[in-house]
């Protein structure tokens, strides 16, 4: 990330009174105009160059007020595209020290949310195992929303 698009972003007039970012992925052109813009969202388009894991957790840093992570992203069941990251259940483990560090800041009596959407990720075995994983990580409630249904899977 070029120092001119962090000073832009590190500006932004709401970051901080803004409990949610989204973030979503270049190659999902389609979502673009579905991510929200609401009154305390802030939107960041993800890299596809970078690791993505530490792109969020980068932001994140910055601002340790965030609660919801929206996250718009390729993917399949078990498998989730975030830069030029593949996540996995078999590849999570290199990037567990980053996806914890994505609500450490958070008090322990704020359940944060992470919403992940635009892929099949929860889906199958693979995908239970995935969201699992992630879940212990970042100690978020998370909701995957299916591009192909209106489904929704909720892992409390």
């Amino acid at each position: 990330m070029n120092t001119q698009t962090k000073h832009t972003f590190l500006d932004h007039p709401f970051l901080s009174s803004c409990h949610t970012v989204v973030f979503d992925s270049p190659k999902l052109e389609t979502y673009k105009d579905l991510s929200p813009s609401l009154p305390g969202t802030v939107r960041r388009t993800l890299s596809p160059h970078c690791n993505g894991v530490k792109q969020i957790a980068n932001v994140l840093a910055i601002c340790p007020h965030i609660q919801t992570v929206h996250i718009y992203a390729p993917g399949e069941p078990g498998k989730l595209i975030l830069g030029c990251v593949q996540l996995t259940v078999d590849s999570i483990d290199h990037y567990a020290w980053d996806i914890q560090a994505w609500f450490g800041f958070i008090p322990p009596f704020i359940q944060p949310s992470l919403i992940l959407d635009g892929c099949n990720v929860g889906d199958g075995k693979e995908g239970t195992a995935l969201i699992h994983q992630l879940r212990q990580l970042t100690g978020s409630h998370i909701t995957c929303r299916q591009s192909d249904a209106q489904r929704h899977l909720h892992v409390v």
